[in-house]
């Protein structure tokens, strides 16, 4: 029998779902259904509580969501607790017949989490997920007159390799949101002030560095998972001005900003 067989039958039709669950490199698989489901090597494990609401019809972008309940002690829910995480999560909802997983798995949705709530005394977490076209629907400007680069530190069109200008080294201790990383004092202070630091263990995250002194950082919030005695990337700041472009850089020619607009503003105070 072919899947739609299965699924048009009254007799023999017994759907689950299957959750991929993806945060980074790591990956997360769940079903709906009370058994475990293989496919191909990789194993869909039942997750009690698992449940989302109906998949929307309409065309219309804000429509386009669904909500996840999965109990608030799976693991990808507590990169929610303190902030967002530093990478999307996706999860790709997926629909099989149990009783021929070999057929075609039908894709239900898809989409990325916008934002976590949690219900039951904190127990239950409900996931807001909107479609990857409806996340990034929003029309913003991408240049804006402004005396600042608009370039995003490392992409294209600023144009520097992110891994000339990023360490990897130990976290030796964490106090709140001050980290201490070994050798970062091998470049003056403030150095890697508005880089980032990446995990580069199972727990993918970043968080955005305030501050940057001898071999201590100050990150914005505290890692969800303690990275104390793992080794992390630690990137290089920039100040979006044209004097750290070239001068810590070289890298003025891709500069993207108008370092020269006037600062009075005639609409305001007249030509005089």
């Amino acid at each position: 029998m072919t899947y739609e067989s299965y699924e048009t039958s009254v007799e023999t039709s017994q759907p689950v779902e299957l959750y991929t669950v993806t945060l980074g490199s790591t990956v997360w698989y769940y079903t709906s259904g009370a058994l475990a489901v293989t496919i191909g090597g990789t194993t869909w494990e039942p997750l009690a509580g698992l449940s989302r609401t109906a998949q929307p019809q309409s065309q219309e972008d804000q429509d386009q969501q669904v909500e996840i309940t999965l109990p608030a002690s799976t693991p990808v829910v507590r990169f929610f607790i303190a902030s967002v995480p530093g990478q999307s999560v996706e999860i790709v909802v997926e629909r099989i017949q149990i009783l021929d997983v070999t057929e075609a798995r039908m894709v239900m949705y898809s989409g990325l989490v916008q934002s976590v709530t949690f219900e039951d005394g904190g127990t239950k977490a409900v996931l807001s997920v909107v479609t990857s076209q409806s996340a990034f629907s929003k029309a913003v400007p991408r240049d804006v007159y402004s005396a600042v680069c608009n370039h995003v530190l490392f992409d294209d069109r600023c144009g520097l390799a992110e891994a000339s200008w990023r360490v990897t080294a130990e976290v030796l201790s964490i106090v709140g949101n001050v980290i201490e990383i070994d050798g970062l004092s091998s470049e003056a202070d403030g150095y890697y002030t508005a880089g980032f630091i990446e995990l580069t263990g199972s727990a993918p995250d970043f968080r955005v560095i305030l501050a940057h002194a001898t071999d201590f950082v100050t990150v914005a919030l505290p890692f969800g998972t303690s990275p104390l005695g793992e080794l992390v990337r630690v990137y290089a700041g920039c100040a979006h001005d044209p004097t750290t472009c070239q001068a810590k850089f070289n890298n003025l020619i891709n500069f993207g900003g108008f370092p020269f607009v006037p600062t009075k503003n005639p609409f305001q105070t007249g030509l005089k």
